[in-house]
């Protein structure tokens, strides 16, 4: 949910409160007619035609509940994002459980992000297949499901219902299990500068002495420092960053691309360039 909208309508950004009185009078007629100012999603303004003074909140929402905010959209708030993370994991689980396969996808600044991919040909994917994974490559069309957050992929990983063993995920054209994705950071150097992982361990959250708006993620685990624009990295775990950022302790650390030791930028997001949105916290 957020508070403010681009009004169709009106051609301007205005606030949900706002929508909904001009809704009562009359002067705006449709409240589908709002796009989120941040990533361009189709909202719905609530309560729309209620009298204004038996209202106690206004607020916008995606009109359609399989289409995400743009995972770094500047509009959402923690709340609404922690509720994308739910909404993705949770429908990831009911199509995993029901033997269908997870895509991984880059999340597209302007464009919708829809959670169910439907009616794709599984016989059509132009995929390949990890070496060490064996996969009998369906021919019937199934449902997909899009994850887009790195948290989201964390959950997966971490809920008790889920075979990590056997749960496929599309990642950048390679088919792998879950256990294959994620791998130990202490591993970076070993893995293919060409495929997609996830990698976890532990790390400490400082700020760069040279400027502040850096965040450097020190850690045994990762072979060097990850280093991140704050700001943009507290869209995605500002609570955590918080309670966390200068104290000396320890937090669990994810990074989601791949890694070339050669490089002076070993670590490559899968998001091109934003590390910011491949980094992952959570409590130990």
């Amino acid at each position: 949910m957020v508070d403010s909208a681009f009004s169709i309508e009106q051609n301007e950004e205005i606030s949900a409160r706002c929508a909904q009185e001009k809704s009562h009078l009359g002067q705006l007629t449709d409240k589908r007619k709002f796009l989120c100012n941040g990533c361009g999603v189709k909202l719905t303004c609530i309560n729309w035609g209620k009298n204004p003074s038996n209202i106690k909140r206004c607020y916008f929402t995606p009109t359609d509940r399989n289409v995400l905010h743009y995972l770094d959209c500047p509009k959402i708030d923690s709340v609404e994002r922690k509720s994308q993370i739910k909404k993705e994991s949770d429908m990831a689980t009911n199509l995993i459980q029901t033997g269908n396969e997870i895509n991984m996808c880059v999340s597209k600044e302007k464009a919708i992000s829809n959670i169910i991919d439907e009616s794709i040909n599984s016989s059509m994917m132009n995929v390949t297949r990890s070496k060490n994974t064996q996969i009998n490559s369906p021919t019937k069309t199934s449902k997909k499901a899009n994850l887009y957050s790195l948290a989201s992929f964390v959950e997966l990983y971490d809920n008790p219902k889920i075979q990590n063993e056997s749960t496929i995920i599309n990642a950048s054209g390679e088919k792998m299990t879950l256990n294959e994705l994620f791998k130990e950071a202490n591993d970076l150097n070993n893995s293919s500068s060409k495929s997609i992982h996830i990698f976890y361990g532990t790390g400490k959250l400082e700020k760069m002495s040279k400027n502040n708006e850096i965040l450097m993620i020190k850690s045994d685990d990762f072979p060097k420092t990850i280093f991140a624009n704050l700001k943009l990295v507290e869209r995605l775990n500002a609570n955590l960053i918080k309670k966390y950022l200068g104290t000396g302790e320890r937090v669990n650390v994810y990074f989601r691309g791949r890694y070339d030791m050669n490089d002076e930028h070993p670590y490559k997001p899968f998001h091109d360039g934003k590390v910011y949105m491949d980094v992952y916290f959570t409590n130990m």
